[in-house]
């Protein structure tokens, strides 16, 4: 009998640790899930700052008040004004690459990913006009050039194994990568502001159509 009391008391001491273990598991989960949504709230507001006031116009302290948290709670997770530009770039930098990879499923020739990238850049900058104008901001600012580092390009070797690809098929003019990103991206650039000035010409025919034209700036004729 002495026995089993003992064995009781164990048990219930065990289960009362995982109690206290698992409610300390969801709390941590709960602060985890509150933390992110305070930073995206910081970031989605700051975001909406920049496009406005620019970066000079824009201070830490607005953001606070524009993203309604507290200033502990800003510098929990941005030490900087510059370090939370460089996190919205990077926040929008990580939506681009996942679209264009999501764009390139399905694709099997030359052509047709040059294309799914292409035209996936102009219907991302229509659809998000402020992250567009950001991203614009910031590659005109001294801050591209702080962070046009190694960590940056390696998160688009895709495209440069598409270009190398091409370029090994001869089927487009032998070029350096970086500058066919540039290349591409100025053709992309400019559709895409053309059909914010111009929405009503917007449609599927008329974005294969003007591909051509990029299309056959690069192609080994």
């Amino acid at each position: 009998m002495y026995l089993f009391s003992i064995k009781k008391c164990i048990m219930i001491k065990k289960q009362r640790i995982h109690s206290v273990i698992y409610l300390r598991y969801l709390m941590e989960g709960k602060k985890m899930k509150e933390n992110i949504k305070c930073k995206e709230k910081i970031i989605n507001g700051a975001l909406e700052l920049f496009v406005e006031m620019g970066f000079d116009g824009t201070s830490i302290a607005s953001i606070v008040k524009y993203s309604g948290v507290s200033n502990g709670a800003m510098y929990h997770h941005f030490s900087s004004k510059e370090e939370l530009i460089n996190e919205v770039f990077f926040s929008i930098h990580k939506v681009v690459k996942e679209d264009m990879l999501g764009s390139l499923k399905g694709c099997i020739d030359i052509r047709e990913k040059f294309y799914a990238l292409w035209s996936t850049r102009i219907r991302w900058s229509l659809a998000n006009p402020k992250k567009k104008m950001f991203m614009e901001m910031f590659s005109n600012s001294p801050y591209m050039e702080k962070l046009w580092t190694q960590s940056v390009t390696d998160q688009f070797n895709f495209l440069c194994d598409i270009f190398d690809e091409a370029n090994r098929s001869d089927i487009i003019m032998d070029m350096d990568a970086d500058y066919l990103l540039c290349h591409m991206k100025s053709s992309s650039n400019g559709m895409a502001l053309y059909l914010r000035l111009h929405p009503k010409k917007y449609s599927e025919d008329f974005l294969k159509n003007s591909f051509k034209m990029f299309w056959r700036s690069i192609i080994n004729i």
